[in-house]
Formats: structure tokens, C-alpha cells, sequence
């Protein structure tokens, strides 16, 4: 477990791990899921986590759903 930096003013730290979890779109089956060390930015969580995919299915995602947090990965 890490302290992970939260940025709300109400609770600015949690304790826990981060996971990368990767979906398909229909049916909701789990393709990767990966536990990662420390508190890596969003912008390489996401990138480690479609190289993953790839590397597991040998198909490239042709569409990549994200929350809020991604926005500033420019995906």
C-alpha cells in the first residue's frame, strides 16, 4: 500500500494500490487487469496498459474509452 496524492479538499490522501483495468466495450469482459507500483501518472498507465492488450489479443484497440482523468493524455 502507497499514500496516493487525491488533490480533494476533503480527503487529499487514501491509502491503497492502483490497478489499470482493460475492458471490451460489449461485453464488459476483462482483457488486463495489472496492479502498479506507487502512483504513476495517468499518462503512462494508460499507454502500459494498450501496450498490454496488445500484447495479449495481438489487436489494436480501435477505440479507447477513459474517465476524466485522461484528459490531459490527449488520447
Amino acid at each position: 500500500m502507497v499514500c496516493i496524492a487525491k488533490g480533494k479538499a476533503h480527503r487529499p490522501y487514501q491509502f491503497g494500490a492502483k490497478v489499470a483495468v482493460a475492458l471490451t466495450n460489449c461485453e464488459g469482459g476483462v482483457l488486463v487487469s495489472k496492479s502498479l507500483e506507487g502512483d504513476p501518472y495517468d499518462s503512462r498507465t494508460l499507454y502500459m496498459t494498450m501496450d498490454q492488450v496488445v500484447a495479449m489479443t495481438d489487436v489494436a484497440p480501435s477505440r479507447i474509452y477513459v474517465d476524466q482523468d485522461y484528459r490531459r493524455v490527449g488520447v
